[in-house]
């Protein structure tokens, strides 16, 4: 009886887990059914924004690719006043490369646009649909002509106006709020257009684009989403870094235990860099300096530098 009786109740929980088993299959169906929906409908709605910034303004030949989506995540960014931020991931392969490319919009809004080669054979280069120039200036402006005509932002036509006028890349350049500045090292160009008003750069508002061979590896679009909260420098550089010297004198960090107190800071040499950046609001940008003080020595905890930061 007592046999019969465990064979009994062994066979009712086999038949519940069996049936959990079943229920948790079909679950798990219907959750990988709704998450490709829902990805499609994500992919559905950004598909057109993809293909803008992919085959009208980087003008890569999607044609010869097949295209994975790698990732698509879409967060909330409560450090960024709420702003909704997407981050693509996508695989491009053909026949003779394979390369990745992210892409991030902000509140819908083009962002980001990263380049990297894994693996080819020469050319190394990606398939364009258009031959792609080789001076700096010229991929420039093509590049931010095509992005004025997907975008239509009107900060673009002054870019585009200045660009048109401009043919040296060893100077600034600056129309209206735009200042042009461009840095080459060897194969590795930077471009960067940024906004200026009465005679403060603040670099954080900006395009900047980066190539490296003549092949473009970063396109980003920070303009729109910065606003300027104050053009007022009150604080020279002179004065920042004597502000800066006068709060390390008060200044104390704790290393393993130890509280370190007593340090030598070197007169020279100083960094003091001027980047307007947020102050109480998130995307609002105010003349800031950011110091740099070196030690005459390292300290417990690896310390042989003390930053600053001081409001202009």
């Amino acid at each position: 009886i007592g046999i019969v009786l465990l064979a009994s109740i062994s066979y009712i929980q086999y038949a519940s887990f069996d049936q959990l088993s079943r229920d948790y299959g079909l679950l798990e169906a219907d959750f990988e059914r709704v998450k490709s929906q829902n990805q499609q409908m994500l992919l559905s709605s950004t598909a057109e924004r993809v293909t803008t910034i992919l085959r009208d303004v980087v003008q890569i030949d999607i044609t010869k690719y097949q295209i994975t989506l790698l990732s698509n995540t879409v967060e909330t960014r409560s450090d960024l006043g709420g702003v909704v931020e997407e981050i693509l991931k996508y695989s491009l392969t053909s026949s003779r490369s394979k390369i990745d490319i992210v892409l991030r919009f902000r509140n819908s809004h083009f962002s980001l646009y990263e380049f990297y080669l894994l693996e080819g054979v020469p050319p190394y280069d990606p398939i364009f649909t258009q031959p792609q120039p080789t001076d700096v200036l010229e991929a420039t402006r093509g590049l931010i002509d095509r992005y004025k005509s997907s975008v239509s932002d009107p900060y673009l036509g002054e870019m585009s106006t200045l660009l048109a006028s401009t043919n040296e890349t060893d100077t600034e350049q600056t129309l209206g709020n735009t200042k042009f500045r461009v840095t080459i090292n060897g194969d590795n160009a930077e471009v960067l257009l940024m906004y200026t008003s009465d005679g403060v750069d603040f670099a954080a508002k900006r395009i900047r684009l980066v190539f490296q061979n003549n092949i473009l590896q970063e396109l980003s679009d920070d303009w729109f989403f910065y606003e300027v909260g104050s053009t007022q420098v009150s604080v020279s550089k002179e004065q920042a870094i004597q502000i800066a010297i006068n709060a390390t004198k008060d200044f104390e960090w704790n290393a393993d235990g130890e509280q370190v107190s007593n340090f030598n800071v070197l007169s020279e040499p100083v960094s003091a860099l001027f980047f307007p950046h947020s102050r109480t609001e998130p995307l609002v940008l105010f003349p800031y300096w950011y110091i740099t003080l070196y030690l005459d020595r390292e300290y417990p905890g690896g310390v042989n530098s003390i930053a600053v930061g001081v409001w202009a």
